[in-house]
């Protein structure tokens, strides 16, 4: 890819379409491995060898900002503890709006007294950065859906990788065919967001989808985990549901009388409820910060007080998989009856919640547990 005015940039994919490295001229540029991102230097650089730039995690990157030591009085940044001259890692927190875009980075390293706000974005509807009045991190170069901008030294694209292609934020067109454009033949090969990027979004570049909440908080469907109670109208012993899954090992409660019809039909690994099995488990409080392996109980709050009471109608079960750093659970793991496992917002349409009239039946509240018994909780059987 070349730049008008500062030279070409030569990219390397593995055969999976995975981005290996994109090199200057010069040599110079950046190597990628997982979620750690490596800086090389050009070609006979004296003393040269690759740094570490930057490192991803869940909600933001550690990578290094050599303007870290600029003096705050000036308006500037915060001084950490950095060698003069070179500079330091910060850990950054990304502060992101309904579609992806960073729109405020956050400085939480350990040696600062209280988290900084060190850059703020707005941005015209498609992606271009407003600017003015607002900080920069010079160092920050993900910004638009939280995708990388192409910049690399004094070589500036004017891109946005999203994966599959780049996007060019000042024209709002990719820079490549829409390798599935014969799937809406009446836009053109280079749309963004069909024209509409205020409720669009396009992870990846290959498609894009109408932005839902819930649904957009990271849902993942495991293949091959659907476990049917009948295969060929043969009862299928290997059959488990979502309460078999998250309290007992996938193994089921073939000793529970509630179970007896399909125990007598061979499978013994279903349980209908598994209110006989939590006793191993406290309820937490709605203010006690979640931890992954956490159990969430989807029930009918008949009597309207906040907590699962024993009798109480049961629709759900699910394990907490993920959480951020206040303790909230950002998805949860569970097997979804006859279908397969899930991982997902816990609160996501179709997910036993009932939130907003998503699906029919009583609407639900969840309660969290916590294992308290001797030993290891109930293993998470995933196949």
């Amino acid at each position: 890819m070349t730049s008008a005015t500062s030279g070409s940039l030569t990219y390397t994919y593995l055969s999976d379409g995975t981005k290996v490295s994109a090199v200057r001229e010069d040599g110079s540029g950046k190597r990628y491995l997982g979620s750690a991102v490596y800086s090389v230097p050009e070609s006979g650089a004296v003393g040269g060898s690759e740094t570490l730039e930057s490192v991803a995690w869940d909600e933001g990157r550690i990578f290094f900002d050599v303007e870290a030591a600029v003096d705050s009085t000036g308006g500037g940044l915060v001084v950490l503890d950095s060698i003069p001259g070179i500079g330091c890692y910060r850990d950054c927190w990304y502060v992101t709006d309904h579609l992806g875009n960073v729109r405020s980075v956050v400085d939480i390293s350990a040696s600062l007294a209280a988290p900084q706000v060190v850059e703020r974005n707005d941005y015209l509807p498609y992606g271009t950065r407003l600017g003015v009045g607002n900080a920069v991190l010079e160092s920050n170069h993900y910004r638009l859906g939280g995708k990388e901008e192409q910049t690399f030294g004094s070589l500036d694209l004017g891109k946005v990788d999203f994966g599959a292609r780049q996007y060019d934020p000042f024209t709002a067109r990719w820079t490549a065919v829409d390798c599935l454009a014969t799937l809406s033949e009446n836009r053109s090969p280079y749309h963004f967001c069909s024209g509409n990027p205020i409720i669009m979004i396009d992870l990846t570049g290959l498609k894009d989808t109408t932005y839902v909440p819930s649904i957009d908080k990271g849902v993942l469907d495991l293949p091959n985990t659907a476990t049917p109670l009948e295969i060929n109208n043969i009862p299928n012993p290997d059959a488990y549901n979502c309460h078999s899954f998250a309290w007992e090992s996938s193994l089921g409660d073939p000793e529970d009388k509630r179970n007896l019809q399909l125990v007598q039909r061979g499978i013994t690994k279903w349980d209908e409820n598994p209110d006989n099995n939590m006793s191993d488990f406290y309820q937490l409080s709605s203010d006690t910060p979640n931890v992954p392996g956490d159990r969430v109980l989807y029930y009918v709050d008949s009597n309207g007080n906040g907590a699962y009471d024993l009798g109480e109608e049961i629709i759900h079960s699910a394990v907490v998989y993920e959480v951020d750093k206040q303790g909230y659970t950002k998805t949860v793991i569970s097997k979804r009856g006859q279908m397969g496992i899930s991982i997902n917002h816990p609160t996501a349409p179709t997910f036993y919640t009932h939130a907003n009239g998503y699906i029919l039946g009583p609407k639900t509240s969840r309660a969290y547990f916590r294992y308290q018994g001797e030993g290891q909780a109930p293993s998470i059987m995933i196949p």
